[in-house]
Order: C-alpha cells, then sequence, then structure tokens
C-alpha cells in the first residue's frame, strides 16, 4: 500500500469511527434521558422514605454527594492566595502550566526546577 491509499484509508476509518460514534451518541442521549426519570423516581422515594440506601434483589441504590470546586473569578483567588502563602499555597492543584513552561524554556534553555517536559512526534492526517 503506498503513502496516498495509506492517507485515503485513514481518512475512511476515521470517518467511520466518527460516524460510530455519533450513531453511539445518539443512543446513549436516550438511555441517559431515561436513566435520570429513574435516577428522579430514586431520590424522590428516598426523600420520601427518609433513608439513603435501599438493597434490592438486583442490586443497591443510594444516595451519595457529588462535590465541584472551580475559580470564577481569578484575580480575587490569586490575591487572596498570595495574601498569606504559607497557609493559602495549598489550594492549588500540583499541575503545571505547559504553556508557561514551553516559554521558560525558549527563553531560558532550561526548564523550572522539578519539572519534566516531554514532547514526542506523533502523526495526523487532515482531509483535503
Amino acid at each position: 500500500m503506498n503513502l496516498d491509499e495509506l492517507v485515503a484509508n485513514y481518512i475512511k476509518l476515521r470517518d467511520k469511527k466518527s460516524q460510530l460514534r455519533k450513531q453511539y451518541d445518539e443512543k446513549v442521549v436516550k438511555i441517559d434521558a431515561v436513566m435520570d426519570k429513574m435516577e428522579a423516581i430514586i431520590l424522590k422515594t428516598f426523600q420520601n422514605s427518609g433513608i439513603d440506601s435501599a438493597h434490592t434483589n438486583a442490586g443497591t441504590a443510594y444516595l451519595s454527594i457529588r462535590t465541584s470546586a472551580y475559580v470564577t473569578n481569578r484575580e480575587d483567588f490569586f490575591t487572596w492566595v498570595l495574601d498569606d502563602t504559607e497557609n493559602r499555597i495549598s489550594f492549588f492543584a500540583d499541575r503545571v502550566n505547559k504553556a508557561m513552561v514551553e516559554e521558560f524554556k525558549a527563553a531560558n534553555g532550561n526548564l523550572p526546577p522539578g519539572v519534566t517536559y516531554r514532547s514526542e512526534v506523533t502523526v495526523g492526517v487532515r482531509r483535503i
């Protein structure tokens, strides 16, 4: 198989994969809607009964609390952390800004202490 055929076949497979994913997503949306209604009924049943879990022959239903936290005002948050860095620095997650590391590396020829940077070559295929 020559390169033209490889690229053409790659695009065909990628299109097929996209089509299958779309079909899957369309079906899953319908299933999720039914499951959401069932969850609402279970929640209402639990609330009416004053319980937070139930064991059945098919399985166990239970309540759990899902939480999330995110920054809505970056400047206010950073100012707050920097006002008491010693006690508040742990509010930051253990993740580095890749773009800033790349800028630092380009400007200084090395990396900030404690940072590992990896680059790998990948193949991409674009439609004409």
